[in-house]
């Protein structure tokens, strides 16, 4: 597929669609019981946070930010929560690539009693003190 036929295919009807997709996803896989081994009873769940960059075309830069100039001067950024054992999305946030990790998903009461795995990216102590909150 050409580049260019591939960027007219990014329609506002395509993102509606993309959006439910997801949506949906998220409302089915959040309603599933979640079973842990023995060993990790006391967690009410496992989650995995991490974040993806997709360059976009650098003429969107006012709109998604990238963070580097000479190769993406536009970027999103693709944050997500999804659970450890069975790779069910659960939180999804877009964002431009200029976004911190730590900020990207956020802190609330679904991280209550969860065991949360996340890369270097995200801890700071302004985050800690969000969690603890």
């Amino acid at each position: 597929m050409a580049r260019s036929a591939f960027f007219d295919k990014l329609t506002s009807e395509f993102e509606q669609l993309m959006k439910w997709v997801l949506d949906s996803t998220l409302q089915r896989d959040r309603q599933r019981e979640v079973v842990l081994p023995r060993r990790l009873a006391g967690f009410r769940d496992i989650l995995a946070l991490d974040a993806t960059v997709v360059k976009v075309d650098d003429r969107l830069f006012s709109l998604w930010r990238g963070c580097r100039g000479n190769s993406a001067k536009a970027a999103i950024k693709v944050h997500t929560v999804v659970r450890a054992f069975t790779g069910e999305l659960l939180r999804y946030r877009i964002t431009k690539e200029a976004h911190a990790d730590a900020k990207g998903i956020g802190t609330g009461p679904w991280m209550r009693g969860a065991l949360i795995l996340f890369d270097r990216g995200y801890p700071s102590p302004s985050l800690w003190g969000r969690i603890h909150r």
